[in-house]
């Protein structure tokens, strides 16, 4: 509580205006006593005092004395150790954490974190290497745990990381190198009797991602509307109840190709679980191992390895990008094919697949001249 008094003059009187004396604790720790004036309204004085000692109060010894990396560790255990966030978003924070954001500016205490010497730690990150989506991801953690700092710890008066940007990066565009026909057929040839071939045949069939393909069950197709409703991924060796984002959430629509696989699917887990007995595991998905078991992401590694060094290039998500390039290719809309991906915008569609709409482009063209 503010102390609140008049001075008392040279000629015995007191003063007109009051003064108000607030304490704060020093970059030492140590408890500091500061008198400041105020008005001839005591009202107005006592207002003045409540917002000086908040200042101050904002600069808390905890704030100078305590290193990032030990804060760190604090939002840690209050934010990121809850379930409020997916797995695969934790890993990927504890991953900067350790990996960069520790050994670049760990050692700094919260209240000499100036912009300044942020905006240069984040422009370092480029210069070592790390790609943008990386540097953007270690500045997102950055401003999200000082911005913890500010508003449920009172750590810090004002993030310092607010107005901290990322540095330009002039990149081209990434060219997708979808598997040809030719590729296409020897894959099936080489998997066709392994474990993930169902999920390579369901992927290149309706677009879905790795982890979608591992968590699909037979309750989320309706073989007689043939569509099939995305609602989960597999991270690590668990199925979480949403996807990627929001807009992964969608139903699907199959063909009559991929109906007749499916179906043959399902008739082979039929045998399996005749030939397995009581150790068939029922998981009611649809892409298993022969006892029933959830097929996991990390199963398709040799698929990966076996891409690159016969195909020399390629891996389990361009079965996805071989979708849709072959629907875009065959006149889909641009919007239809990014709802079936799930992409969060049309924009991200069309600049992944800007290759297959500049062909378009060029047959309409073609067209132009050929009906004018």
């Amino acid at each position: 509580m503010p102390y609140i008094r008049k001075h008392k003059l040279s000629n015995g009187k007191l003063s007109k205006k009051y003064y108000f004396t607030i304490s704060y604790i020093d970059d030492d720790g140590k408890s500091r006593k500061v008198e400041r004036v105020g008005s001839e309204s005591l009202s107005e004085t006592k207002r003045l005092a409540r917002l000086a000692q908040t200042k101050l109060d904002q600069a808390s010894v905890v704030a100078s004395t305590m290193k990032y990396s030990d804060f760190l560790k604090l939002w840690d255990n209050d934010v990121l150790n809850t379930n409020h966030m997916k797995e695969n978003t934790i890993k990927q924070y504890h991953s900067i954490v350790v990996n960069h954001i520790v050994p670049g500016i760990g050692n700094r205490k919260l209240n000499k974190l100036t912009p300044r010497i942020i905006q240069s730690f984040i422009t370092s990150k480029k210069a070592d290497g790390c790609s943008k989506s990386t540097v953007n991801s270690i500045l997102s953690v950055v401003k999200k745990s000082l911005e913890y700092a500010v508003v449920y710890c009172g750590y810090l008066s004002s993030n310092p990381a607010a107005d901290v940007h990322l540095p330009r990066y002039i990149q081209a565009p990434k060219q997708i190198d979808p598997f040809t026909p030719e590729e296409i057929e020897n894959i099936f040839v080489h998997f066709k009797y392994a474990k993930i071939y169902p999920a390579i045949l369901l992927s290149y069939h309706t677009g879905l991602r790795l982890g979608e393909c591992c968590a699909l069950a037979w309750s989320d197709i309706d073989m007689e509307n043939h569509t099939i409703s995305v609602s989960k991924t597999v991270v690590g060796d668990d199925i979480q109840p949403l996807p990627k984002s929001k807009s992964s959430c969608r139903i699907v629509t199959f063909g009559v190709k991929l109906c007749h696989i499916l179906e043959d699917i399902r008739l082979e887990q039929m045998k399996n679980r005749m030939k397995f007995g009581k150790f068939y595991i029922n998981s009611g998905l649809v892409c298993t191992v022969a006892s029933g078991q959830m097929l996991l992401p990390n199963d398709f590694r040799y698929f990966n390895m076996w891409c690159k060094d016969k195909l020399g290039h390629g891996s389990f998500h361009v079965l996805r990008h071989t979708f849709a390039t072959n629907l875009l290719e065959a006149g889909a809309s641009l919007e239809m094919v990014s709802k079936t991906l799930g992409h969060a915008s049309l924009n991200l569609t069309a600049t992944t697949y800007s290759h297959v709409l500049d062909t378009r482009r060029n047959q309409l063209a073609s067209l132009m001249d050929e009906a004018l």
